[in-house]
């Protein structure tokens, strides 16, 4: 890690070089289309494999609907950021882009802990069934993310900056610009609510 200059800018840039991209949000802020492989009954991590194989942008890892625990799916997150794809182009030479699959984990509930815990072991999405309420939303969002924007707890190294020791004032935002929150609206209470 560089010694930062006194905005702190030289830090935030090397926590952003260590970190593994998130092709997900990338897309979605382009407003194009992501591909996502479910993976809710085999917990091997080769599957993430052959979802990186096929190109896929990133792995939807199911709690709510799988009997996965913690432990498998965190595997799997570490995997996805692990792998990622290889795309060749060719001109006189063949060059290689190295692209990461965006781990994303459907929790089963909207509390703290299930949220830090999937985002700590790996994850760089994650989706908050059952919300239904604005201020549910802005939970899951604290839950989520780092001061200044929510309340997510400090940890020390992290999988989305490949475990480099990077201190908590460059390592939260960079890991709070990696993290979609994605939440699941699901009833007409919840519509009438947040509409």
């Amino acid at each position: 890690m560089t010694s930062p200059n006194s905005n702190g800018t030289d830090g935030l840039a090397a926590a952003r070089q260590v970190a593994v991209p998130n092709p997900l949000r990338s897309k979605l802020i382009k407003g194009q289309l992501a591909h996502a492989l479910s993976i809710k009954l085999v917990s091997s991590i080769e599957v993430v494999g052959y979802a990186a194989a096929a190109k896929y942008d990133s792995i939807l890892i199911d709690l709510e609907h799988s009997p996965f625990g913690l432990e498998t799916t965190n595997q799997l997150s570490c995997a996805a950021l692990a792998l990622g794809y290889v795309e060749f182009y060719q001109t006189r030479l063949v060059n290689s882009l190295i692209i990461s699959l965006t781990p994303i984990v459907r929790v089963p509930a909207n509390t703290s802990d299930w949220i830090s815990r999937a985002l700590d072991g790996g994850a760089q999405a994650i989706i908050v069934p059952h919300v239904n309420s604005a201020k549910e939303a802005q939970d899951v969002v604290r839950y989520a993310k780092f001061a200044p924007i929510g309340e997510r707890s400090a940890t020390g190294t992290m999988p989305m900056l490949r475990y480099a020791p990077v201190p908590a004032k460059y390592a939260n935002p960079v890991c709070n610009e990696l993290t979609t929150v994605i939440c699941m609206i699901e009833t007409v209470r919840a519509l009438d609510d947040v509409g």
